[in-house]
């Protein structure tokens, strides 16, 4: 019956515009028809559409109710007409199932082959049963994986848009529920970001175009406790630098990675607080330019390699004020020759320092000829004047190097033997009662203002 509705449509339509429908192209396209519904209302889209050629005058569709028996009958039958391709009848009855046909007319009055049939059926109303068989497939410290089966078919009434799932943490009200919706067939979801050692109620909600339906019976999961207990965390500080040690037991642990936080708050009447988190495999880490006379709090915890993280441990610490990195000691020559010397002192160690270390400057002035050498960066505690001249002064100065600047300089004066003199070991100490000679560079101005640039996490570095 549908064909025949249609067809005959499909005929009074063109002899309204005076073309004979009799005339028919057999390479147009056969319509495909899509239908969405509500509990009132079909609306018909025409998905495939003919050759750029034929253009459409008139889309149209016959709409039959099927009765009990599953067949459609021609007192319910009727047709629309439009001249765009998506049609809405909105007068449909709810909880009913229609089967749909549709042709369309070009404007040369030639019709189309009438589409296969669809079949849809009306809501009622949102679902009236929840999802069955919800259970907890998987739990770790800080996710679980859910699953479930749809409703019953009968209790979809209509079609089914997805699910909506929700988490929610017992006995906090702090915490609100973890829901998420998500459309398609899918019948799992892993729930993220949990807290460990916490037990969860779990439901799921089966949605259709009306809405969502009751929640199914809640079950409950317990969180596993954290995946690795709290890391000792030890921390040193200078004026613009802080330095990290992690100790962590990893045994029995699929270790990743340590998850390192710097809390600080540049402004304590206001209380708002600036937070950093990283991420590296390395227990040694160093924050650089980092501000003098202000408080940091490190927070550091493992994380396994299913991205579970474990408890946190913490240390406090307050950068001092702003200083020049302090002057190598024990500054000494170990060897000198005519034309060469070996030159050794103490490395610094990192609360000696004013910011992340980079090394050392090293400078050395010929004191008989008023002249110098080019300048010696190193990261070792040991350097070999080359290329001196023989029987003469040179004064040496040692300076460490941070991204706060240039610290405090140490100075050795040494002379170098004649050519007939053999070198020889001397135990030159340091100038000037038994203390470092302290001076700046020659040439140099050392940085003695407080570090302001942003803050940063580099590499670390033992000097």
């Amino acid at each position: 019956m549908p064909f025949l509705l249609v067809t005959a449509l499909l005929a009074s339509c063109c002899a309204l515009t005076g073309v004979s429908s009799s005339l028919s192209i057999p390479d147009l396209v056969k319509p495909n028809l899509t239908a969405t519904t509500t509990t009132t209302s079909i609306q018909i889209t025409f998905a495939t559409l003919p050759p750029q050629a034929a253009a459409v005058s008139r889309y149209c569709v016959n709409i039959s109710r099927l009765l009990i028996s599953g067949q459609s009958s021609p007192l319910i039958g009727f047709a629309l007409c439009s001249d765009v391709g998506m049609l809405n009848y909105t007068t449909a009855e709810e909880d009913a199932r229609y089967e749909i046909t549709g042709g369309y007319i070009t404007d040369t009055g030639v019709t189309s082959v009438v589409s296969a049939a669809i079949f849809v059926t009306t809501a009622t109303t949102s679902p009236s049963s929840p999802p069955q068989q919800v259970s907890i497939a998987r739990v770790f410290s800080r996710n679980m994986t859910i699953s479930w089966q749809p409703p019953p078919l009968a209790d979809w009434n209509g079609v089914l848009i997805g699910y909506t799932v929700s988490v929610f943490r017992v006995n906090t009200s702090s915490t609100p529920p973890h829901s998420v919706f998500f459309a398609g067939t899918v019948t799992n979801f892993t729930a993220t970001s949990l807290e460990p050692g916490s037990l969860y109620d779990v439901s799921v909600l089966a949605r259709n175009a009306i809405g969502h339906g009751p929640p199914s019976p809640a079950v409950y999961a317990l969180t596993l406790p954290p995946v690795a207990p709290a890391p000792v965390v030890n921390v040193t500080v200078n004026p613009t630098a802080l330095r990290v040690r992690v100790i962590a037991n990893l045994t029995g642990i699929r270790f990743r990675r340590f998850v390192y936080q710097l809390e600080w708050s540049s402004d304590p009447v206001s209380g708002i607080v600036s937070m950093v988190t990283h991420y590296y495999a390395s227990s040694l880490l160093t924050y650089a330019r980092l501000n003098s006379n202000l408080s940091y709090v490190v927070h550091v915890a493992i994380q396994n390699l299913d991205g579970d993280v474990g408890a946190f441990g913490s240390a406090t610490a307050i950068t001092p004020a702003f200083a020049l990195s302090a002057a190598p000691s024990a500054l000494v020559a170990k060897e000198i020759s005519f034309n060469y010397a070996t030159v050794t002192w103490d490395a610094l160690t990192f609360e000696q320092l004013n910011g992340h270390f980079a090394g050392y400057q090293v400078d050395v002035i010929n004191v008989t000829a008023a002249s110098s050498i080019p300048r010696i960066t190193t990261t070792a505690t040991e350097v070999r004047l080359a290329d001196l001249m023989p029987g003469e002064e040179y004064s040496v100065l040692v300076a460490a190097v941070t991204t706060a600047g240039i610290g405090s300089a140490s100075s050795l004066n040494i002379t170098t033997t004649s050519l007939a003199t053999p070198s020889m070991s001397v135990p030159t100490t340091q100038s000037s009662s038994g203390s470092p000679n302290v001076t700046v560079n020659p040439g140099v101005t050392s940085n003695t203002s407080q570090a302001t640039h942003p803050m940063t996490t580099t590499p670390t570095t033992t000097p």
